[in-house]
């Protein structure tokens, strides 16, 4: 896989949501938002049923429970508010959903890795951010606003997997200048 950048900007981000919102594509607004919100990999996402998200009786899930596919470790990832407003939209656009449905489905089938790896693409494009965006963008976006918003790089290491918090500190894409900012932002 080729390096991708996070998406530093929020505005970006909000924006992004809000073009999803307007041209009613809330199937892609979902698996954008689990992305940013779980640090869920692409495969993981695209591999969800409405019962991994949504009791038989209408009501959401607290936390997405899955084994993760490249790790083959069993996790639990948080459904905050952000994904049930996401989840709103999507179930009230396809009311009918079955427990056994992929939640990211098109006319043929299943949505691939691919045509979502286009559609951040072409998201980040239209935003005119400049870097190397994909799917990937996403799980890197969270860990890079979590360390922006205080959580422990050890917390994140665990989240990730990864080996060491230098790994992980390296993997969600912090700059010289987000140190600056950080340095303004202290002022004691």
């Amino acid at each position: 896989m080729n390096e991708v950048d996070p998406i530093r900007d929020r505005k970006k981000i909000d924006d992004m949501k809000s073009i999803l919102k307007a041209n009613n594509r809330f199937r892609d607004l979902l698996w954008i938002t689990i992305g940013l919100n779980s640090a869920l990999r692409i495969g993981d996402i695209l591999s969800l049923k409405v019962k991994d998200v949504r009791k038989e009786n209408g009501e959401y899930r607290t936390h997405i429970r899955l084994r993760e596919q490249k790790t083959g470790k069993n996790n639990r990832h948080k459904i905050n508010d952000a994904i049930r407003e996401a989840m709103d939209l999507f179930f009230e656009d396809n009311p009918s959903k079955e427990q056994e449905d992929y939640l990211f489905t098109t006319y043929a089938g299943q949505i691939s890795r691919q045509r979502c790896d286009q559609i951040i693409k072409d998201l980040t494009d239209r935003l005119g951010l400049e870097g190397q965006y994909a799917t990937h963008s996403l799980r890197k976006t969270f860990g890079y606003h979590a360390i922006r918003q205080g959580v422990d790089p050890y917390i994140l290491q665990s989240k990730f997997n990864h080996s060491s918090r230098r790994q992980t500190l390296d993997y969600c894409g912090l700059t010289y200048d987000d140190v600056d900012d950080a340095v303004d932002e202290l002022n004691l």
